[in-house]
């Protein structure tokens, strides 16, 4: 515990570090093959104002971070991501961040507010036949698979992923549920996120656990978070 608390502490210092210089040093990002710039967009409320942040991490793992500001009357190259911010407002969505590739494709992360359920049932039966740790990799996978990893699925002609607690092996105590999350993909553009999963295969963002969002959107955190406390 002692060693996984200084790791994390360690790891949220280099990200600071890594704020200061513009490059990505806690994850490899070559090994993701993109060869092209992907963008990462989140929308802050400071002092009673909207700003909009944007990520853009180059194929080296260096990256850009700048501010839009939302005008009607003059379009930027992150208009139509501000966009659908605005829109998600209108229908009370919540989008936790948006994707942009290089050719302007964008999917957005919305929040459902929808969670998962385990299979109560078979779980309790495997438990009063004294399974209590559930060791078997096999039957842990097929009682806790709602609970455990991440998993991306299809319902209704939508795309939902969930992350849950890292699967066989994990020796920390299980959640009963796990957050749904809805990948919006918008116009013609393709399914971005398949790409993006080995993102929240870290556990540098939660200390020890899987990340809930593609990690670049806590670098985009950290860096608002660094501008509100100076007032800017």
């Amino acid at each position: 515990m002692f060693f996984g608390i200084v790791h994390f502490i360690l790891a949220q210092s280099l990200i600071k570090s890594d704020l200061q210089i513009g490059q990505i040093r806690l994850f490899d990002w070559s090994k993701l093959g993109f060869p092209e710039d992907i963008s990462f967009g989140m929308m802050t409320n400071y002092d009673d104002t909207e700003r909009y942040f944007f990520m853009t991490v180059h194929p080296n793992g260096s990256f850009d971070i700048e501010e839009q500001e939302w005008n009607l009357f003059e379009q930027t190259s992150y208009s139509d991501c501000m966009n659908v911010f605005a829109q998600a407002k209108l229908n009370s969505e919540t989008v936790e961040g948006i994707i942009r590739d290089s050719h302007g494709y964008i999917n957005s992360i919305i929040d459902t507010g929808w969670i998962t359920i385990p299979e109560i049932f078979k779980l309790h039966e495997e438990l009063s036949n004294g399974n209590t740790y559930l060791r078997n990799k096999e039957k842990r996978e097929e009682l806790l698979n709602s609970v455990i990893d991440i998993n991306k699925f299809g319902y209704e002609n939508n795309i939902y992923y969930f992350v849950g607690v890292k699967g066989y092996g994990m020796k920390r105590n299980l959640h009963t549920a796990a957050h749904i999350r809805k990948i919006e993909i918008y116009e013609d553009a393709p399914d971005l996120f398949d790409k993006l999963l080995p993102l929240m295969n870290v556990t540098f963002v939660r200390n020890g656990q899987l990340t809930v969002i593609p990690f670049p959107f806590k670098y985009l955190k950290e860096y608002i978070r660094a501008l509100t406390k100076t007032g800017e």
